[in-house]
């Protein structure tokens, strides 16, 4: 494999990434400064939000038995 096929295959992705984790990380921010209180409590159901996430991916993966 050589670089530039590397690159052309994550050079995006992790741009991407780094775009959204950006976004996110601003955006507490600023929900920080204008409106603090609502966006503790906001912050406090972020882990649930994450499970039923990665909960419906699971069970959208899963092959029934028949």
């Amino acid at each position: 494999m050589d670089s530039a096929t590397f690159q052309e295959a994550i050079g995006e992705k992790i741009s991407k990434m780094i775009l959204i984790i950006s976004m996110f990380l601003s955006g507490i921010g600023v929900s920080l400064y204008l409106g603090w209180f609502l966006t503790v409590i906001t912050l406090a159901y972020l882990p649930f939000l994450i499970w039923t996430y990665y909960k419906g991916i699971v069970v959208k993966g899963e092959v029934e038995d028949e």
